[in-house]
């Protein structure tokens, strides 16, 4: 597994090749990237799949940033927003660690998702954290109130309505690696 050098760019390219094999050949679909920030990694996937990209973010200077991109972008965070549509690709990345129930994110978000669409989360993978620094002190991160790993990540989907197809590290398996975060990819139970 090569490990990627941290920031958004990275994780941006990282999540635009982990959605090939699914997007390929889908252009025109709906992108909605909660908590996306500036909106590097849905300019990234709009750019190279041809979606119509979306960014739900509480930051007014954030929000900025993804529009002058060229993207839509609603106000709001998990706790205030309410799905008004659905899209056909829905990522959450590097926000969902740092909720306090993120089953009932989830579930808000599978309202979010077409039928037949497509969920990509990632996690701070506590279990490669710990490994990686040694120590389970260091791997604690204050503002992550969850400790995530593959197999609690693939609980918590299931939970919230979705089926994970592609669960682990590694590009070649559909996912992604990121310093430590770990994606997981997911459908909608209908």
């Amino acid at each position: 597994i090569g490990v990627l050098p941290l920031g958004m760019a990275a994780l941006a390219e990282s999540v635009t090749e982990a959605l090939r094999e699914w997007l390929s050949d889908r252009g025109g679909c709906t992108l909605l990237d909660v908590g996306g920030s500036t909106g590097d990694a849905a300019y990234s996937l709009a750019l190279e799949y041809g979606l119509h990209a979306t960014v739900l973010e509480p930051s007014d200077d954030e929000r900025a940033q993804a529009a002058s991109k060229g993207l839509a972008t609603i106000a709001g965070a998990f706790d205030t927003w309410e799905p008004d549509r659905k899209y056909d690709v829905v990522t959450i990345l590097q926000t969902l660690d740092h909720l306090s129930d993120p089953v009932a994110a989830l579930r808000k978000v599978r309202q979010a998702v077409a039928d037949d669409g497509l969920l990509l989360v990632d996690i701070v993978d506590f279990r490669m954290l710990a490994v990686g620094f040694k120590s389970l002190t260091k791997a604690v991160k204050i503002d992550h109130p969850c400790a995530w790993c593959d197999f609690n990540a693939a609980a918590a989907l299931e939970r919230a309505g979705f089926r994970a197809e592609a669960i682990g590290c590694g590009a070649e398996q559909g996912t992604l690696h990121h310093r430590g975060y770990a994606a997981k990819i997911a459908r909608k139970v209908l």
